[in-house]
């Protein structure tokens, strides 16, 4: 196992910069260290696609995509809101993809999206 810690500290220098953007918190949303963390590691990495699953409100998405290179893509997919319900309720598995929603853009469409 590869620690957080050996990821950062080997693939990033004291001059790296970690973008954060400022977007209002809900309460489901992850942590500022959460975003920290996601940032330092998509800095640090340096993917060409990142796929994030349960977007809510685009937050952590917005500091993956702050954090890639420009020709970086990022995909988010979404459940329906009213998954829990339709679960619950005893939908069949394939009627409850008919809600999900997906989004892809490049890093800089993203930025420039939330700016």
């Amino acid at each position: 196992m590869v620690s957080l810690w050996e990821i950062i500290n080997s693939k990033l220098v004291d001059e790296d910069k970690i973008s954060l953007q400022a977007v209002p918190e809900r309460i489901h949303n992850c942590s500022i260290f959460d975003l920290f963390t996601l940032a330092a590691l998509t800095r640090g990495l340096n993917p060409s696609l990142c796929l994030e699953i349960g977007t809510y409100d685009g937050r952590s998405a917005l500091a993956i995509a702050s954090n890639c290179n420009s020709e970086a893509r990022v995909v988010t997919m979404n459940l329906p809101p009213n998954y829990l319900f339709l679960l619950r309720s005893g939908t069949r598995s394939s009627s409850l993809l008919t809600g999900l929603t997906t989004s892809a853009v490049s890093s800089r469409t993203a930025r420039t999206l939330f700016a």
